[in-house]
């Protein structure tokens, strides 16, 4: 009879305790968060723009002219600033001789597309015959932002080709937070 009071007292206890816990305890840990990745999309927005996707792999081509630009676009990404990090640009462009891209920026985009503002950029990349890989990166303090701008990743040819860039994931902007 002791035991079974006994383990009755412990139940009680327990179920007590937890009673406790949930009402005032809390859960500590960490939590590892990933920066998104932005990826160049061939779905055309109308003229220059065409679609960047966050955490989203886009899918496709886009063709470039020489002297021309295009211009990858986020949706508003509703914040007001972004910390300070590492941004990192990848372009896989198809050329079909030796040519050169003019420009590759990082842009703010206002959300009507009419504002934009340069965040990176890179001039006068040289391009050989057939598939190029291209990586550029810069590492910035805090950037503003009104909560209803978009990201932009420009790029502009120089001459008198006609490019391919890839939209299968392979372009895209990366972004690693700085301490």
């Amino acid at each position: 009879m002791k035991k079974i009071i006994l383990i009755i007292s412990l139940i009680a206890i327990g179920i007590g305790y937890a009673g406790v816990l949930n009402y005032y305890g809390k859960i500590v840990g960490t939590v590892n968060v990933q920066a998104p990745i932005f990826y160049a999309d061939s779905n055309n927005r109308g003229g220059v723009y065409y679609e960047m996707k966050i955490n989203e792999v886009g899918s496709g081509t886009v063709n470039l002219q020489d002297g021309n630009r295009v211009l990858f676009v986020t949706d508003s990404l509703g914040i007001t600033s972004w910390y300070s990090a590492k941004w990192i640009v990848k372009i896989k462009i198809h050329s079909p001789s030796t040519g050169k891209l003019s420009a590759v920026k990082i842009k703010k985009v206002s959300q009507d597309l009419l504002t934009e503002s340069d965040i990176c950029e890179w001039k006068d990349m040289q391009l050989n015959e057939g598939y190029n890989l291209i990586q550029k990166e810069c590492t910035l303090d805090q950037i503003s932002f009104n909560s209803t701008d978009r990201l932009g990743l420009e790029i502009t040819g120089a001459g008198t080709l006609n490019y391919t860039i890839y939209t299968d994931g392979s372009t895209r902007i990366e972004v690693t937070k700085v301490s």
